[in-house]
């Protein structure tokens, strides 16, 4: 009824098979800067390495594609000349 449209909406799903899944990834164009940056800090290096001998060795920490994550965030060096373009970019993103 008028009442429960969300409800009505579902039901009249005839066939699961038509739906669609989309998944889309973003790709941030600094990824290769950052990388650079990282493959120069010492210490993120030396997570890496210890990373790829043992994946449980930084709890948090993940190794992906070259690029070094934790909890899922992408991980750059604390002297990174990327983080003024970093924080504009994200602050500016509605």
């Amino acid at each position: 009824g008028k009442l429960n449209k969300g409800a009505d909406a579902l039901s009249r799903i005839h066939d699961v098979a038509e739906l669609t899944v989309l998944h889309s990834t973003a790709q941030w164009a600094h990824v290769d800067e950052i990388k650079e940056e990282v493959s120069k800090d010492e210490k993120l290096q030396k997570i890496i390495t210890e990373l790829q001998l043992d994946p449980l060795s930084w709890p948090g920490y993940t190794y992906r594609q070259g690029v070094l994550f934790y909890e899922d965030r992408m991980v750059i060096s604390k002297t990174s000349k990327m983080i003024p373009i970093i924080l504009e970019e994200f602050h500016a993103t509605p």
